[in-house]
């Protein structure tokens, strides 16, 4: 959710109010930016997320809410967190008794 407010909120309001730039603009400089933050994931990482990033972007800009980028966001971690953290078999053996 805070990256929402800060990358698609906070960022593009201030590329239009404080630079001057035209919404898309502002919209794609902010994904670009919400994509590097990104790097730390690896350059599949950085694609992966610049490319939601503009979905998020793309749906803040088409509905001037931040309610639809924020809820799809939680749905990807969720998904991504659910997926990459259970497997449904244990890691480790238990000890002998």
């Amino acid at each position: 959710m805070g990256e929402e407010v800060v990358v698609r909120g906070l960022l593009i309001a201030l590329g239009v109010g404080a630079a001057g730039l035209p919404p898309l603009t502002a919209a794609v400089a902010s994904t670009a930016l919400f994509g590097f933050l990104h790097l730390y994931q690896g350059w599949s990482g950085v694609l992966y997320t610049t490319l939601l990033g503009a979905v998020l972007a793309g749906l803040y800009l088409a509905t001037s809410s931040l309610l639809l980028p924020i809820l799809l966001h939680v749905t990807v971690n969720t998904r991504a967190l659910l997926i990459t953290t259970y497997s449904g078999l244990p890691t480790e053996r238990p000890p002998a008794p």
